[in-house]
């Protein structure tokens, strides 16, 4: 018998090795695909309290930007924090919070499970750039591209680690680093300090760029309200039944990634559903949802367990495992019907379009930094971005 409890399904399926079964089309993409490791390097000091809320409400956002570029690239996101008392001296104040992935709902997870306190801490600009450089999982692929955004404020020369050696370290390993100083207020130190960001970022191949830290807008137009949004989203994620050593954790990382982009703003939550419904997500979730499984494999017979139905679920009485899942699929495909009739359409491809232009503003807005740096990177290194057409 299955059973189910709450929101979480715990599945036992006797076809193992559907685990491993990867598709021509993935095989495909996978060949055609082009690495792109971005580690954000955060300075997490008093200075520039919020730069979290910055990275993780605009996180989506930006992956979404990458996604419009031909090579596909095979994006893989790091973070690593500075400057916090609690990181310890003997590290420089320097932690590792996610080592690259692309399993972004882990990367969303370290972000959001990240204290907001502010922790009075030393800049050690140094140490937190050989941190970056040395310990993370880099990429071996000879065309990888390989990138930093160094972003915080403060001077770059404090601390043991000689910031320019560091810098020779990142030119060694075909490391880009781009330097975002973050400014407070209007009345800050950036006439003193920013020599030194504008060095690091032009002695390894990168730009510097300005923000102002909690200097934040939506950057895509949405048709629908969060509190709507977030309803359909919730009535999405009860289709799902996991399968698996690691389905039930899985699910449990999509819900919470969902459910915190669910606390900012319906643009922010429209672009995590923009990312959720993408064939790169599907195609991590048939590893561990059985309905995903049954979408991409229809022809796949399951076995026939009996079920007993929850009150999240319309299927009442005993039914095969067969008809339970063929259930849920088919409200899981006419509730993603209806959620997409809430996204603007076209408004990657404006976005696009706009930072291409010489003119466009930054305004010292994070994310516009970040996509354009984005943009101005990928068509230096052999990307192209996608047309009007190429979305059809």
């Amino acid at each position: 018998m299955f059973h189910s409890s709450g929101k979480v399904f715990i599945l036992y399926i006797a076809f193992v090795v559907c685990f491993y079964s990867t598709s021509n089309a993935q095989q495909a993409t996978a060949e055609s695909a082009r690495p792109v490791d971005i580690v954000f390097t955060l300075d997490l000091s008093g200075s520039t309290n919020g730069l979290v809320d910055n990275i993780r409400d605009k996180m989506w956002d930006v992956i979404n930007q990458w996604k419009m570029f031909r090579p596909t690239p095979k994006l893989r996101i790091g973070i690593v924090g500075f400057s916090r008392i609690s990181f310890t001296g003997s590290s420089g104040y320097v932690k590792i919070l996610c080592d690259l992935t692309d399993d972004y709902d882990v990367v969303s997870n370290s972000l959001f499970n990240l204290s907001r306190s502010v922790e009075n801490g030393h800049q050690f600009i140094g140490a937190a750039m050989e941190t970056t450089i040395t310990s993370m999982d880099w990429s071996t692929n000879s065309s990888a591209l390989k990138i930093v955004y160094l972003i915080g404020n403060g001077k770059v020369n404090l601390g043991r680690i000689d910031f320019r050696k560091q810098c020779e370290e990142a030119v060694k390993k075909n490391i880009i680093i781009n330097t975002v100083y973050c400014n407070k207020t209007i009345r800050d130190n950036r006439a003193n300090d920013i020599t030194g960001w504008i060095e690091i970022a032009t002695s390894t191949g990168g730009e510097q760029y300005d923000t102002y830290v909690n200097k934040r807008a939506p950057l895509f137009n949405t048709k629908a309200n969060l509190a709507t949004l977030s309803a359909y989203k919730d009535s999405l994620n009860a289709t799902y039944l996991p399968y698996g050593k690691n389905g039930t954790d899985r699910l449990r990382l999509m819900q919470e990634a969902d459910d915190n982009a669910s606390l900012v703003y319906s643009s922010y939550l429209y672009s995590r559903l923009k990312y959720k419904f993408s064939e790169e997500y599907r195609m991590k979730q048939f590893l561990w949802d059985i309905v995903t499984y049954k979408q991409e494999y229809p022809d796949t017979k399951l076995s026939a367990l009996k079920v007993n139905p929850n009150k999240e679920n319309p299927i009442s009485g005993n039914v095969s495992l067969e008809d339970y899942v063929n259930a849920n699929l088919k409200n899981r495909n006419k509730i993603s019907d209806t959620i997409m009739t809430y996204f603007p359409e076209g408004e990657e491809q404006r976005v696009q379009t706009e930072i291409a232009l010489p003119d466009y503003d930054l305004n010292n807005l994070l994310d516009r930094v970040l996509i354009v740096s984005y943009y101005k990177l990928a068509l230096k290194n052999g990307f192209k971005p996608l047309t009007g057409a190429d979305n059809n």
